[in-house]
């Protein structure tokens, strides 16, 4: 049945009946036909449903979309980071969701817009400020007392964004910034020495391919452990992972459009967390002798 379901949506132009403003169609446009974007389509009309919406729906993958007819006041929601960029290229000023995106791309592809340009981002990331708060309880002794973020030189996004935190209720932020032409583990051994735990920041020039391996590899060599922004970094060898479920992005989207559809506006502008989702690895957990008891009471702080 999810299946045949997931079928239905991409083959079918339009589901779930009819609007009660028939002048409006709602767009859902997805970076590309895999299952993932399917599956995310699928749980934001899941949740619509329990909201009580059954508003008609476009669903198309957004190569797809030279085919499109869009009407000013209709409502565009893209699913993915490729679809939010093919579909800003045409320029329309369309009220739209980015939904499922990262949000440097979400605030970069907004820079240009104009200011009554309605836009909202339910995105992929989680704030820095609840990975924080979950490492601070990690820090037990006056010693091992630092988290610590590594970031390259360039992000000064992610930067501005440590720099605005609240300040910490215990131990100290050791914010390093690598330069372009170095690895981040041959310059950040002495900084472990005394960490509570390494915070893995979104940096694809710090936390990809071999630099996260060094990465995860040298925190563990030195009884660090390692707090992800996503579920990958579990079986990569973190402690924790502080990321977005799929069901809490779309519970978000939805709610959005519902709004919208009430009201003609979003109650919401600019960026939008869903509920953080915290995972924990017991077999680093064990091999960290972190009690496993200690790491289940954990909780996100904003």
């Amino acid at each position: 049945m999810k299946y045949w379901l997931l079928f239905f949506l991409l083959a079918s132009p339009f589901s779930y009946g009819q609007s009660e403003n028939s002048s409006l169609t709602i767009h859902i446009i997805l970076s590309n036909s895999n299952t993932i974007f399917q599956q995310a389509a699928a749980s934001i009309q899941k949740e619509l449903i329990l909201l009580g919406d059954h508003s008609e729906q476009n669903i198309v993958v957004v190569d797809k979309i030279a085919n499109m007819s869009i009407k000013p006041n209709d409502l565009i929601i893209t699913v993915g980071n490729e679809a939010a960029e093919k579909f800003n290229a045409l320029g329309l000023q369309n009220p739209i969701i980015y939904a499922f995106i990262e949000k440097s791309l979400a605030l970069n592809l907004n820079r240009s817009r104009p200011a009554e340009h309605q836009w909202v981002a339910t995105v992929t990331n989680q704030p820095i400020q609840r990975m924080i708060s979950i490492s601070e309880q990690l820090i037990n002794n006056n010693y091992k007392n630092k988290i610590v973020i590594v970031l390259s030189e360039k992000n000064r996004s992610t930067l501005k964004e440590i720099q605005s935190l609240r300040p910490l209720n215990k131990g100290v932020l050791d914010i390093i910034k690598v330069p372009q032409d170095k690895l981040a583990a041959k310059i950040i051994a002495d900084n472990l020495f005394n960490a509570a735990a390494l915070v893995a920041v979104h940096d694809d020039d710090i936390w990809s391919s071999k630099s996260a391996t060094l990465l995860l590899h040298q925190a563990f060599n030195y009884k660090v452990p390692v707090v992800g922004y996503s579920k990958k970094f579990l079986t990569a060898g973190a402690l924790i992972s502080v990321s977005s479920a799929t069901e809490a992005i779309a519970n978000e989207t939805a709610k959005l459009i519902h709004h919208w559809l009430t009201d003609g506006a979003f109650d919401e502008t600019g960026i939008v967390y869903s509920d953080a989702t915290l995972n924990i690895n017991k077999n680093i957990a064990r091999a960290l002798q972190l009690p496993i008891s200690r790491l289940n009471s954990l909780r996100i702080e904003e």
